[in-house]
């Protein structure tokens, strides 16, 4: 029988060549093929660690820890300092005990994140299946993505032309960079000239106040949205709730919910869709507990990345596997805007990121 995440508790003895003997980190700086650019700032280069973590019969999981404090994770020398320390507690136990002394999600989620899916990977391996099985045996093969277009700069239509083109029939577009007259103008020129199946998912990155949102969401119901994502700069609950009844399909929040406010959302959730990141929650084995969660209460979950390496993908990928929801489409293309990466990306078709058939995340060693 494959043993599954909520197995931690009551897992066989480890014999001794399952204890972690070995651990690396391994700095890395990606450069960006355009700059990512965003409500809350822009870079050119993906900074970040991989994380190996070996058993004493040279078994091998591997995570990426990559901090992004602009969408809520802690910085990059806090994240380094947890990092190195969670490595070294790590070294002589077994996975499952060193899943359970990992840091706090909620203060320092890049480091957790890497770390644990390290573990995981480590876990799955043994077992001989993925990551997404261990997760959940009944976990699919495939997962259904937007195309991720940027900004609304002048080359956003030939973007959407290609990803039309290549099979992906929902757009995610960020807003709340330029100004708000030049992109509504922008946006509507860009919805003539979709196939009428194709659907628009808008990331504003909390850019807007609600007097600007008020005075461009006329013009956003007209449209083919399938989402509005982080529309409000000051998302209380009540302005959200509003905002939910007023228009037709979901409103998501990200990074505006910290993961100590989860409890407090889950009383009572003013909006329809919750976007995780495991980066952001601390890895994908907490994304995977969070996202069922909001499954019990009728919540739509997303897994996205941020311009993670192909690591930090497959990591993404393998969880989104997991929860089955091929009903939306999941925020993981981005590995396409690196110029350099250190794995192999998953394989894109017509829309779909497919996992094969290999052990643990997936990419090879």
């Amino acid at each position: 029988m494959n043993q599954t995440y909520d197995s931690e508790n009551s897992h066989p003895r480890p014999h001794s060549r399952e204890l972690i003997a070995h651990t690396q980190l391994i700095d890395y700086h990606l450069r960006l093929r355009r700059p990512w650019v965003f409500a809350r700032g822009r870079y050119r280069i993906r900074h970040g660690w991989l994380v190996y973590l070996e058993a004493k019969d040279g078994l091998l999981g591997i995570g990426d820890c990559a901090p992004l404090p602009e969408i809520g994770t802690e910085n990059r020398a806090t994240a380094q300092h947890e990092l190195q320390r969670g490595a070294n507690d790590c070294i002589g136990l077994d996975p499952y005990a060193a899943l359970r002394q990992l840091p706090n999600a909620a203060k320092t989620p890049a480091a957790r994140c890497g770390l644990e899916t390290a573990l995981v990977d480590l876990l799955a391996k043994r077992a001989g299946i993925s990551a997404a099985r261990w997760l959940n045996p009944h976990a699919i093969n495939s997962v259904k993505i937007n195309a991720m277009l940027g900004e609304l700069d002048p080359g956003v239509e030939a973007r959407a032309q290609q990803a039309i083109a290549d099979g992906f029939d929902v757009l995610k577009i960020k807003l709340g960079v330029n100004s708000l007259t030049e992109e509504q103008s922008r946006l509507i020129a860009l919805t003539t000239t979709l196939p009428t199946e194709v659907r628009l998912r808008l990331d504003v990155n909390g850019g807007w106040s609600e007097t600007q949102l008020h005075k461009i969401l006329p013009s956003l119901v007209k449209l083919p949205v399938e989402s509005l994502e982080e529309p409000l700069a000051d998302p209380t609950p009540d302005a959200l709730r509003r905002l939910q009844a007023m228009v037709p399909w979901s409103i998501a929040l990200d990074e505006s919910v910290p993961l100590c406010q989860f409890n407090k959302l889950w009383d009572d959730p003013p909006v329809r869709r919750i976007v995780l990141k495991p980066l952001r929650v601390g890895g994908i084995l907490s994304g995977y507990r969070i996202a069922k969660r909001c499954q019990t209460l009728g919540l739509e979950s997303v897994i996205t990345t941020t311009v993670d390496s192909a690591v930090g993908v497959w990591s993404a990928l393998q969880l989104a596997a997991a929860l089955g929801n091929n009903h939306i489409a999941q925020g993981l293309d981005t590995g396409s805007w690196l110029l350099d990466n250190i794995k192999e990306n998953p394989i894109t078709q017509a829309g779909y990121m497919w996992l094969g058939n290999k052990v643990g995340l997936g990419f090879s060693s």
